[in-house]
């Protein structure tokens, strides 16, 4: 299995979702960029380039939102 090879069922999974329903979520998501996030050969699901850079910026993101909270912690512990 090649690192960049998805496994919907299992990711739904994980989210605690159908597999149905993350495919659905993906197609719009899909619909709203103009862009498949998604190669998807038989049952072989692999990320296109549009989808490895909507990666990248979801991790960048959740960095962002840690960040965010650890400074909120922080200044909150400085006013108490």
């Amino acid at each position: 299995m090649g690192s960049n090879e998805l496994h919907f069922t299992k990711a739904a999974e994980k989210l605690g979702i159908t597999q149905p329903t993350l495919s659905h979520q993906i197609k719009i998501l899909e619909q709203e960029l103009g862009f498949l996030l998604f190669n998807r050969i038989g049952k072989k699901i692999e990320l296109t380039k549009v989808g490895e850079i909507v990666q990248q910026e979801t991790v960048n993101i959740q960095i962002s939102l840690q960040n965010i909270s650890s400074q909120i912690e922080a200044f909150t512990k400085v006013l108490n």
